[in-house]
Formats: structure tokens, sequence, C-alpha cells
């Protein structure tokens, strides 16, 4: 069960409804748990009628007395249809999502920063203030290596594979890093809304039971019209979420939503008094109508936020992917090779080799495989967000849009770590080539590159079907 407190809720509201469409009656009155048909002078007293349901909503109808159960029907036909009705505008929110199975969504938000980010941020998504505490586990790694590059490669082709590769990798996680951001603002900003609209079913429901019960217990010729409506106020809230004003900008073209801007979007203002019971039943539905287009628009707006991201993701390609030509034997010639004199057109001189072998059979191979293992992890992304039809955003909210940008993400953060333990073999083949290897040595290399090459093409997250 989603929604357990509402849950108990609703039997109590079905009862009170019940109690006041009886006390509307003329020659019914509401006594204990009993609705006596007759006036307080009948010979019979209060043992003509029917019993009440339980607070739970359940049983009740008995007939009391020598009466003809038949003489009756209408009543209590007439009842069961309330308590249907009340079932139905209520009892569909008992499957409003729980917002704390949201926070698993974004405790994997936080794993992808304290994978990929320069600086681990201490501080919720919802805070304004932060402090950076750590480097990414990754990260600090490719510091370690970038370090050995600035002193031991230099030349064309090494200040290419530095500044095209090597130095870009930090780049693309920090982009990489903004997905997830995204992500979780969104995750943030639906967990916001849902238990806002826990709150104001919850109150619409307790003001039904209360305006219920208080037309149940007033005698007919002291009812007052219909003077206080139940109010599901804060739309406002909406529009400066979908204004953009207040958005987050994270980087390669991706704008989050304001996680802040859901605070007060469906704040409840109640004021109880007696009513007939048709008016409280009306002012019920109205307000139950008013909380979930409340909802549905926030959840229209996190769709679209999602949407016009992964976009935006699509028209940034080059923001997301690492792109270094393939090196071949044949590429490395005479000049580049050791002992060869460090001219204008020289393209590699390697400092010491056994320090940039590091970055190729160490660095690079614990670094994707970090990055395999984060993407195992996020692949794990999980939000429950099915409910009935009719509320908020049809019956799964945002739910598939948020699983296709996630996706999107994990698939970006496996092609980067392909794309990193090619360059690894690339590097490698280098640096054999520079120790001017056996002809069969280096042809077998090509051979080998051109294989990593094709599953490089393979493994595209832009070319892969879904």
């Amino acid at each position: 069960m989603a929604f357990p407190a509402l849950d108990a809720l609703i039997g109590r509201v079905k009862r009170s409804a019940v109690d006041a469409y009886f006390n509307s009656l003329e020659y019914w009155r509401v006594k204990d748990n009993k609705y006596i048909h007759g006036d307080s002078s009948d010979d019979m007293g209060d043992m003509r009628g029917l019993t009440a349901p339980n607070d739970q909503g359940e049983g009740g109808f008995e007939v009391l007395g020598p009466d003809d159960p038949f003489l009756y029907n209408k009543y209590i036909e007439k009842s069961k249809r309330i308590m249907a009705h009340v079932d139905d505008v209520l009892g569909r929110w008992r499957s409003l999502p729980d917002p704390a199975d949201l926070d698993n969504a974004k405790r994997l938000c936080d794993e992808v920063y304290s994978y990929l980010a320069n600086q681990v941020i201490q501080g919720d998504t919802e805070e304004q203030g932060k402090t950076p505490v750590v480097e990414g586990k990754i990260s600090a790694q490719l510091q370690k290596a970038n370090s050995i590059a600035e002193t031991q490669l230099f030349g064309s082709g090494m200040y290419s594979f530095k500044n095209n590769f090597l130095f870009r990798m930090q780049d693309i996680m920090n982009n990489l890093c903004g997905v997830s951001r995204v992500v979780e603002t969104a995750l943030v900003v639906e967990r916001g809304a849902l238990e806002s609209a826990r709150e104001a079913i919850l109150e619409i429901a307790t003001q039904a039971k209360e305006s219920f019960a208080a037309a149940a217990s007033q005698p007919h010729e002291e009812l007052t019209p219909a003077n206080v409506r139940i109010i599901a106020a804060g739309a406002a809230a909406i529009g400066t979420i979908a204004s953009g004003g207040t958005a987050w900008v994270v980087g390669a073209g991706l704008v989050a939503l304001a996680a802040g801007a859901i605070a007060d979007a469906m704040e409840v203002k109640v004021e109880p008094a007696p009513e007939g019971f048709s008016a409280v039943m009306t002012n019920m539905e109205m307000a139950l109508k008013e909380a979930n287009e409340q909802l549905q628009g926030i959840e229209e707006t996190i769709r679209y936020n999602l949407i016009t991201n992964e976009i935006k993701m699509g028209a940034n390609k080059q923001s997301f992917d690492l792109d270094y030509p393939i090196v071949h034997h044949e590429d490395v010639d005479q000049t580049d090779r050791r002992g060869a004199t460090n001219s204008r057109n020289t393209e590699l001189k390697i400092g010491e080799i056994p320090a940039v072998r590091e970055i190729a059979e160490v660095t690079f191979p614990s670094v994707a495989s970090m990055m395999n293992a984060l993407a195992e992890t996020v692949s794990g992304f999980k939000v429950p967000l099915r409910r009935a039809g009719g509320v908020g955003y049809g019956d799964s909210g945002p739910m598939s849009e948020f699983y296709a940008i996630n996706d999107r993400l994990v698939g970006l953060i496996r092609d980067l770590a392909e794309d990193i333990q090619l360059g690894a073999h690339t590097l490698n083949v280098v640096l054999d080539s520079y120790e001017d290897i056996d002809y069969q040595s280096a042809k077998e290399m090509d051979s080998k590159m051109a294989e990593y090459e094709a599953q490089a093409s393979a493994s595209d997250p832009w070319r892969r079907k879904k």
C-alpha cells in the first residue's frame, strides 16, 4: 500500500458522508451508530431505521425494528453509491507513490559525482551553500597521469594526444556530472511534488471528514449555506519552475530545474465550517481536482525539462565523447623514433617510457574499470512512479523520461570507458613503435588496432540502436 495514512482516513470520510446524507433527509436523524427513521415522538422511539457503517466505512445498513427491509432499499443503495463515490475520488490517491522511494535514485546521482567530478561537493541539492571536500575517485587518478604527460610527452602528435584525449577526459566527466545534476534536481522536484500532494490530499480528506461530520450533527433548521471552500493553493510556484528564471545552468547546454521552486507549490489552506452534504461533497471534489492539476503541471514541467536536456545532449555530442584518431605503426616514422632530433616537424618525443607506460598499462585500465563499475551501479536506477490513472501526469508520471535520460547517461559512461581503454592500446602502440619493434609485431599491432577501431565505432551510444 503506497499511502497508508490516506487509506486509514478514507473509511472515516465515507462514514461521515453517509451520516451527513441521512441527516439531510426529512424524518431521518443520526444517533450514536444508527440512522433513526421517524421523529422523536414516534412510539417506536429509536428502534426504527438502519445501523451505520463502522469507522472504516464497512458493514452497517441492517434494518432496525419490524419494518419491511424493502422500505429502506433506496436509502441503502444511495448510501453505498456515496461511499463508492468517495472511494473513487479519494481512493485513487492511495496509489500516490511514496516520495522516499526516489531516495535511492538520488543517491546514485551522488555516486556519479563521487567518481567523476573534479571535486565532490558536500551538501544536498536543495541547499544553497555547499563545500568542496575531495577529488572524485577517477579525477584523482587522472591528475597523476596528466602530471606525467606534461613532463614526458612532447611533439605535435603527443600534443594532440594530451589536449584532445587525456586532458579532455575531465571536461567530459564534468559534463556527465551535469547530466546527473539534471536528473537529481528533477528527482528533488518530483519528490517535493509527491510530498506536497500527499499533504494536500490528507488535508482535503480531513477537511471533508470534519465538514461531513459537522453537517451530520446539525439540526436541519440550523444548516448554513456553503460559505467556505476547501482550497489547494500555490500554483504560482509552477510558473517559477517553467519560466526558467531560476534554473541552474550545468554546462554542455544542459539546464536543471530550480529545486527550491516546489516548496510552496501544493500548500493547502483549509477553514472547516458546517455545510450541507452536497456542498461538502462538491467542495471535496473541486479541491481534489485542483490538487491534481497542480501535480500534473509540475510533472509536465519535469518531463519537458528531461526531454529538452536529452535533445540538447544529442545536439552537443562532442561534449560527451572522446575522439582520438587510431595510431598505426606506419604513422610513427624514423624521425619520431628514439634518438631522432627534436625538430619542429617531430611528431613524437617521449621522455621516460616506463612512466608513460604506467598511464597506458595501469592508469587507463584502472579508470576504465572504475567507469564500467559506475555504469553498472547507475544502471540500477529506479523511479517507481506508477499510480492509478487520474493522479498527476498519467499512470506513471515522468517515469519514462527519467529512465530515458539515465539510460543515455549509462551509455555515455560505458562509451567513455571504452574510449579510454582504446586510448590505452593506442598509447602502447605508440610506445612500441617508438622503440622500433620488428615488422611482424608491427603488423600484428596494426591488425589489433583495426579491431579496436571497429569496436569503438560499434559502441558509440549515439549510433547504437535503442
